[in-house]
């Protein structure tokens, strides 16, 4: 498949015509009017790219840029088995036709997926959309290391995609992401099942064994307990009678205790006496020598007797009354006998006995530990297969992991066959020995991965040489072409902005070598002053005829000095 034309339903659009077998770039140039503060940002090199890519079925909505473009159709001719063919793509909707037969959107990925790629259908995760970005990278994430093309692209993905490509075994590399997968779904089921609030609250400590075991041991001393009880149908009525019983007995002793209280008063006044007599006033009055008349002191007398007799009267009662409280005491305490022998008698009768009221929450809480008991049985069942399930898929990753350590052994000349090549375009590049190489391992890891593609350059942390390694790798897939047929490659030019233009001018002339070797089409778009410098490197290397070679290559040139120069010939909003 070789690009043939872009262009677009707009007579301001610059289109752009590609060579088959042959570099074609896409120069952002030097402004017509050769004014230094213009520049070549903004001018549509990149947007090409994403021109291409929208075409090639990306989704409606990937490069804003491009919905932007309201009223724009785009049309992308390439060519494939001698055929001639054209895409045209509407930014308004998501209609895309191929050879004027209007497709939906996924129709049009199935047929491109059969049509260019082998077998893509027999293996799940890959589609034509994950394998054509590998010839078609968008700044910027795409940029940054050699297997990720999408910065939403996992680990995983692009080591599917980049084997297949590179004629490894897809088959071992799904059936570690089947399985992880699978790992992933018991762990999210185990957690999910742990955090429910039922579960939780009945695992007592941390052991749902233990829980188990406890619960048990509850189960059976509810289940004796109520073996052991006697149920009597008089129960609530006899313990209330009880209670009543006890209010008439704090009655009784609290009348006994006031009986008692009044005798005890009796007695003080019992105790009183008459102390002063007649007699003794008479001597009191003498010494202090005072004499009374005779009549006065009979008087006096006869007060003091009538005041004995008094006394006595008085005396008399209050005994009267201390026998009456003594009786009522008597015939209180006999009563206050009577309900401690009631209470006795009742308090025998309810003895081992429960009321029905008691035996029913008995029961409830029995039957609320036998449920919870039967939840944390479940649960335990269910976490054992969990469990018995992992050991398996382990087991199976096991076997899978001596698999992959025999297939690595397998292919040890191919690896070396990569290797060397690998390394072969990086000396080419740098114009010496350089420490680089590929090696293909077994990933062991509980991860997604069944292998890791280590690919390595000398000072690789470098931009520079970190492009190179980019570089290489995709030419290494590009001039494989194992298992597709997709003829183009387009890099951006981001791609050599750190680089040396010694080293671009290498990479272009590898390029080109391919180009002519394979039959490929290799497309890049990069700044004037990159390209400047790129011809400066091949003339000082004494290579006029490619220095030649790149001017002729360029297919477009776009400028900054105004809006018509410009890749859409207008100016985005």
């Amino acid at each position: 498949m070789y690009l043939k034309k872009l262009k677009a339903n707009k007579s301001t659009f610059h289109t752009i015509e590609f060579r088959p077998n042959n570099l074609n770039i896409i120069l952002g140039s030097r402004s017509k009017s050769d004014d230094k503060n213009n520049t070549v940002n903004g001018v549509g090199k990149t947007l090409s790219i994403k021109l291409i890519d929208f075409c090639l079925g990306c989704r409606q909505d990937a490069h804003k840029e491009i919905n932007k473009l309201t009223g724009w159709e785009f049309q992308l001719q390439f060519e494939s088995n001698n055929s001639l063919n054209q895409i045209i793509r509407d930014v308004d909707n998501d209609k895309i036709s191929l050879n004027s037969k209007e497709l939906k959107l996924n129709q049009f990925k199935e047929y491109m997926q059969a049509e260019f790629y082998k077998n893509v259908e027999d293996y799940k995760f890959l589609s034509f959309r994950s394998l054509i970005c590998r010839n078609l990278r968008i700044p910027k994430a795409a940029y940054v290391s050699w297997d990720k093309y999408k910065a939403s692209e996992e680990a995983h993905i692009s080591l599917l995609n980049n084997a297949f490509l590179l004629g490894l075994s897809v088959g071992l590399i799904i059936n570690k992401i089947d399985l992880k997968d699978e790992i992933n779904k018991i762990d999210k089921s185990s957690s999910y099942i742990r955090s429910d609030e039922t579960i939780k609250s009945a695992i007592i400590g941390t052991d749902v064994r233990i829980s188990i075991s406890n619960v048990e041991k509850e189960v059976i001393n509810l289940e004796n307990k109520l073996k052991q009880f006697k149920i009597s149908e008089g129960y609530n009525e006899v313990k209330a009678s009880i209670e009543e019983t006890k209010i008439k007995k704090n009655d009784l002793i609290n009348q006994i205790v006031k009986c008692e209280n009044i005798i005890d008063s009796i007695n003080g006044n019992l105790d009183l006496k008459v102390d002063v007599t007649s007699r003794r006033v008479e001597e009191l009055y003498a010494e202090a020598k005072i004499v009374f008349p005779e009549d006065m002191l009979k008087k006096m007398e006869d007060i003091s007797k009538f005041h004995e007799k008094l006394l006595e009267g008085r005396k008399a009662r209050l005994v009267k009354d201390k026998d009456s409280y003594k009786s009522e005491i008597k015939k209180l305490k006999k009563q206050l006998k009577e309900l401690d022998s009631l209470i006795n008698q009742n308090m025998d009768f309810i003895k081992d006995k429960v009321s029905t009221t008691e035996y029913e929450s008995i029961q409830d809480r029995l039957t609320e530990y036998k449920i919870q008991l039967d939840k944390l049985n479940q649960y335990d069942n269910v976490m054992k297969g969990f469990e018995h399930s992992k050991a398996e898929i382990k087991a199976k990753l096991a076997t899978d992991n001596v698999n992959a350590l025999a297939y690595i052994d397998s292919i040890i000349a191919y690896k070396k066959e990569l290797s060397e090549q690998f390394q072969k375009y990086v000396d080419y590049i740098y114009g010496e020995n350089k420490y680089s190489g590929i090696d293909i391992v077994n990933n062991d890891g509980e991860n997604k991965n069944r292998f890791d593609i280590n690919v390595e350059i000398q000072d690789e942390d470098s931009g520079g040489v970190g492009n190179v390694k980019i570089f290489c790798m995709d030419l290494l897939i590009w001039e494989r072409q194992i298992n597709n047929n997709i003829d183009f490659i387009y890099h951006d030019g981001s791609l050599f902005s750190e680089t040396d233009p010694r080293q671009c001018y290498k990479m272009l002339k590898l390029a080109y070598q391919v180009c002519e070797k394979r039959k490929r089409q290799y497309i890049v778009n990069m700044n004037y002053d990159m390209f400047d410098n790129i011809i400066k490197a091949a003339t000082e290397n004494d290579d006029k005829i490619f220095a030649k070679y790149l001017e002729e290559s360029i297919r477009l040139r776009l400028y900054d000095d105004s809006p018509n120069s410009k890749l859409l010939g207008i100016q985005m909003k």
